[in-house]
């Protein structure tokens, strides 16, 4: 039909071509690709909101990193647009990885505030003193429940701090020691129980140990104002370490130990706390590692956990070691004096 009303196929340059085309074939308006851009919603996940945006994008022209993310975080649904805003990035993909971890700690707060609370423990009622309450020994139990009745004992808790002071059984005048088997059953009730007596940390000091803690931005990735990354070698490999006042202790990811060699031993089954409550299995602790920062070299005691954003997470047990410290959190810079030298450390991203 083109060839026929046009008489002379040559005569019809591409330009006609494809814009007859277009009027033929194509969409009957022209599609607006920058509003479909801005007026995109979010649906699903940072992931596919991110796929989606980055389609859309492509068609939209050219637009400056600043536009990019302007429009990207304003289709972020809240809190995640508030957090990443504050954090003012720089580009495109600053943005989208800042979303990302933002949308991870949102998941993870969440999951904590979904578990059910732990039921209460029942105390005993201390309102009666008629009724005392009573703490049996269970093998004393069976004991007078299968054997003629024995003699009934009753202890006040002034006794029992007598008897605690002077190391002796609470059945028996033997002193109470490690392995001691008591030859005489009593049916023991302890009236006015004072449970904070049992419970004061300093009266058992080994209840008093607290577990190790983590900052939650160590886990997630998310690096704020008061922290500084480091690079650490040990031997011959370099790590990535993160310098948290946040942190207690010092840890290191599971995969970074691994590849290293390290030899660790049996932490008994202790568990890392994160900040946002959560518990993190520890899978060992090793001592007196040798670590060298920017030729200075020092020896720490990390537990080794599940790291994903770095290879270690050095707390406030490693920088107590250093002393007085002038901590600069905007240029990423930490100067302290080690054995007569001033040291000073440059963080990743200095600007110094």
């Amino acid at each position: 039909m083109l060839e026929r009303d046009a008489g002379d196929i040559n005569a019809i340059s591409w330009a006609l071509f494809r814009s007859l085309c277009q009027q033929r074939f194509g969409p009957p308006l022209g599609t607006n690709h920058l509003s479909d851009l801005a007026r995109l919603q979010f649906r699903g996940s940072v992931a596919d909101y991110q796929e989606a945006f980055q389609n859309r994008m492509a068609h939209a022209g050219y637009l400056s990193p600043e536009q990019q993310v302007q429009l990207f975080t304003g289709g972020l649904p809240d809190p995640i647009r508030t957090d990443v805003e504050l954090q003012a990035p720089a580009d495109l993909q600053r943005a989208m990885s800042l979303a990302r971890a933002y949308e991870r700690r949102a998941s993870s707060l969440e999951f904590t505030s979904s578990k059910p609370p732990r039921p209460p423990q029942q105390t005993p009622n201390l309102s009666q003193p008629q009724q005392p309450v009573s703490t049996a020994v269970p093998l004393a139990i069976t004991a007078a429940q299968s054997a003629p009745s024995r003699p009934f004992r009753r202890l006040s808790p002034q006794e029992m701090a007598e008897r605690r002071r002077q190391g002796l059984c609470y059945n028996c005048d033997e002193p109470y020691v490690q392995g001691h088997r008591c030859q005489r059953l009593f049916y023991l009730e302890v009236s006015d129980f004072d449970e904070s007596e049992e419970l004061d940390p300093e009266k058992d000091p080994e209840n008093s140990e607290l577990p190790p803690l983590i900052s939650l931005h160590a886990i997630t990735g998310i690096r704020p104002e008061e922290t500084m990354q480091l690079r650490v070698n040990i031997g011959n490999h370099e790590l990535t370490a993160l310098l948290d006042s946040g942190s207690t202790h010092n840890f290191v990811s599971m995969e970074a130990a691994r590849h290293i060699g390290l030899s660790f031993h049996d932490s008994k089954g202790k568990n890392v706390v994160v900040a946002n409550g959560d518990r993190v299995a520890c899978r060992g602790l090793a001592c007196d590692v040798a670590i060298c920062i920017a030729g200075s070299f020092f020896t720490v005691d990390c537990y080794t956990i599940p790291l994903d954003c770095y290879d270690m997470v050095l707390g406030v047990s490693f920088l107590r070691t250093l002393g007085p410290i002038l901590w600069d959190f905007d240029d990423l810079c930490m100067a302290f004096w080690h054995h007569g030298q001033r040291l000073l450390w440059k963080g990743i991203g200095s600007t110094r």
